[in-house]
């Protein structure tokens, strides 16, 4: 699935970094998986030396054809 996103948006796996470690590190845990990579990817959002984007694009596939998805917007708190 995550091959297929890099595919269809035109990501580099570095863009997707996050979810290929969480489900490296945890498996596929279906929709919940979600909130494993949003975890990783604030934990990480000022020690991996990435640039940290303003918006996330985040989506889960769980049972069956279900699909959630949300545009997150960070804002900088000390602004």
């Amino acid at each position: 699935m995550l091959t297929a996103f890099e595919k269809a948006l035109a990501l580099s796996a570095d863009q997707l970094r996050h979810s290929h470690e969480t489900l490296a590190q945890y498996g596929n845990k279906s929709s919940v998986t979600i909130l494993f990579v949003l975890e990783r990817m604030l934990r990480y959002a000022n020690t991996d030396g990435a640039a940290v984007s303003k918006s996330i694009y985040a989506a889960a596939f769980g049972p069956g054809v279900s699909l959630e998805s949300a545009l997150i917007r960070l804002h900088d708190p000390k602004k």
